[in-house]
């Protein structure tokens, strides 16, 4: 799951939400010394992603996209199922999708000063385009798949993503509606 998911299954706590959004940003020696309440943030990231990296559904969603998009596909069903959870939002939410982006923009800016120089530079361009609203368009995820594409070394087919993503669009929305009711639910009981 990507920065969508994460922010959703964080529920209302503070320290949650900023944990989880730090949880792709900080390594190692930068986890020392955190606040419990962002460290629990970061668990919560971590239980996510292994519980999401593990799951058969996610796995079919994977295989079914792996020709076409070779072994940069597991980052590739991380942002489609951010684009299904915006595009299905209000199944999931009663808040609109655009107040909901606003107001973790804001939190974020609010707390500028916990984030490190790569979560603060994400944070602006997420701004700029207004990524966690996008997501559920065609044309915001392809703007996430270049970002991605420009920031790595080398060519890694995510160009190609949208299209492979609409041309198997019923199997992967059948597999991110029966997967994320469970992750919900993980996230439920891994909270208790």
């Amino acid at each position: 799951m990507n920065f969508l998911a994460h922010f959703y299954l964080s529920g209302e706590d503070e320290g949650l939400i900023l944990g989880n959004y730090l949880g792709d940003f900080l390594r190692g020696s930068e986890l020392k010394n955190l606040p419990e309440p962002i460290f629990r943030g970061i668990e919560l990231h971590r239980a996510i992603d292994e519980f999401t990296d593990a799951h058969e559904l996610v796995k079919n969603s994977q295989n079914t996209l792996r020709e076409g998009l070779g072994r940069y596909v597991p980052v590739a069903v991380d942002v489609i199922y951010d684009h299904f959870l915006a595009a299905m939002w209000k199944d999931y939410s009663k808040e609109k999708l655009q107040d909901f982006a606003y107001k973790k923009y804001q939190f974020l800016e609010k707390n500028k000063a916990q984030l490190n120089e790569r979560a603060l530079g994400f944070l602006k361009y997420m701004q700029r385009y207004n990524i966690l609203f996008n997501y559920q368009f065609d044309e915001g995820i392809r703007k996430v798949f270049d970002g991605l594409n420009h920031r790595a070394r080398f060519d890694t087919q995510l160009r190609d993503a949208v299209y492979e993503m609409n041309h198997h669009r019923s199997l992967l929305e059948a597999d991110f509606r029966s997967f994320f009711p469970e992750l919900i639910e993980h996230v439920r009981h891994y909270q208790e």
